[in-house]
């Protein structure tokens, strides 16, 4: 079986910058350098070099990776042609600090929990939630690939969220968090329709997006920020721009209170993410 290879720079996709920037939650780099996270019920182990990206993905597989990261999308060319060297020099500065990051297609459940799980909340603690989440009640996967053994777990499917109680939910450290992640889970449970509707408006326009945060909102523990960032990381919905501490505290220092993200044509929610890693990270 041979394996996907991505060819492609770390100026184009850089996994550190992407898997680390606050998007996702569960995947984990290891000491000899590879990314460990599942996609759908997938183990993906991939290794970044100057070049190329190694995968143990089969190549007949590779439109998995492909729609994940977001392959099909040429992000150098989409900030080139907003020429913010001009039009904005400190969403320029910001941009050259987080090229490389891509906008990943996540999981709309796995996405609307571990957002839910945001609030007031450090990536940190996230990450310790959701992956005991997983190793309780998703399930197990093994994969060998390069001589070594890896182990990661699928994200608990509604199905199966929906039948824990709310101490079982706070049993994995969600403290407040666990009553939202349960009433919502509930609400998807008794009307599947509305899942459906929310990935049915996946790549979508204006109207989509809108529709999207219409829904989500309705959601106790969702508010504007988080369904925007559901909105941007499970939708792709590139125009959502997400303001949470760093990028309002960016908003009052640098564009005088207001920003006007219609200069960011059909992609803010990515300059967004470029202005979000300057200042956090």
């Amino acid at each position: 079986m041979k394996n996907y290879v991505i060819t492609i720079t770390k100026d184009e996709l850089d996994l550190d910058k992407t898997l680390d920037s606050g998007q996702a939650f569960r995947w984990q780099k290891d000491k000899d350098g590879y990314w460990i996270g599942a996609i759908k019920d997938k183990l993906c182990i991939l290794k970044q070099y100057d070049s190329y990206i190694s995968t143990n993905i089969a190549e007949e597989d590779a439109n998995l990776i492909n729609y994940y990261f977001n392959l099909d999308m040429n992000y150098t060319a989409e900030m080139e042609n907003l020429d913010l060297k001009v039009n904005d020099e400190f969403a320029y500065k910001a941009y050259q600090q987080g090229k490389g990051i891509h906008i990943l297609r996540q999981n709309y459940f796995e996405t609307i929990v571990t957002f839910l799980l945001s609030s007031c909340n450090t990536m940190n603690n996230i990450r310790n939630i959701v992956n005991k989440l997983s190793k309780l009640y998703g399930d197990r996967i093994e994969e060998e690939y390069e001589n070594k053994i890896f182990i990661g777990y699928t994200f608990p499917t509604l199905q199966t969220l929906s039948k824990l109680t709310i101490s079982e939910l706070e049993s994995c450290r969600m403290g407040f968090r666990a009553k939202y992640v349960y009433e919502m889970c509930q609400k998807l449970s008794a009307d599947s329709y509305v899942l459906d509707k929310l990935e049915s408006g996946v790549d979508g326009g204006i109207d989509e997006y809108n529709n999207t945060i219409s829904i989500l909102i309705n959601f106790k523990g969702i508010g504007d920020k988080v369904a925007n960032c559901i909105s941007l990381f499970a939708g792709h919905h590139l125009c959502a721009f997400p303001i949470d501490t760093h990028i309002k505290q960016i908003i009052d220092s640098e564009y005088n209170g207001y920003i006007d993200i219609s200069k960011y044509k059909n992609i803010p929610g990515l300059v967004q993410q470029y202005l979000y890693y300057y200042k956090a990270f």
